[in-house]
């Protein structure tokens, strides 16, 4: 099903449009990994995944940070607002589901990296539990 969304950072400076259908492959996670945790200052990040080609940038141009040797996360250079990460060599691009006008639009069926989930979060729901990306 494809969906047509909208969304963008805090301040605004930042929009783009999806306009396509979520990776089957990579399905919308929620991401325990530390480097998740670092980059957003929270327990845990909604990632969904799209082909690029599908997310058009409307507003501002993102700024740019390799956070390993194989990623890149795109971010507000005014607001600090974490939107996309790219994993380097592919034509995926995942965005931050609360980076979306709609946040509920997208519901994540499995958590990932659970390895690194914080002590006091305790997870209830009934979500398959990956100790890492699966």
């Amino acid at each position: 099903m494809a969906l047509n969304l909208e969304g963008g950072c805090l301040c605004g400076d930042i929009r783009y449009k999806v306009s396509g259908e979520l990776d089957p492959e990579d399905t919308p996670s929620l991401c325990h990994c530390r480097t998740c945790q670092q980059a957003s200052g929270a327990p845990v990040m909604p990632w969904a995944t799209f082909n690029e080609k599908d997310i058009i940038i409307t507003r501002g141009e993102p700024k740019v940070y390799h956070s390993s040797e194989t990623a890149v996360r795109k971010f507000c250079g005014r607001c600090g607002s974490q939107i996309f990460f790219h994993r380097r060599g592919s034509h995926m691009l995942e965005i931050t589901t609360v980076s979306l006008d709609t946040p509920d639009a997208i519901d994540p069926v499995r958590h990932i990296w659970v390895q690194s989930q914080r002590k006091y979060l305790n997870i209830t729901d009934s979500l398959p539990k990956h100790q890492q990306e699966s």
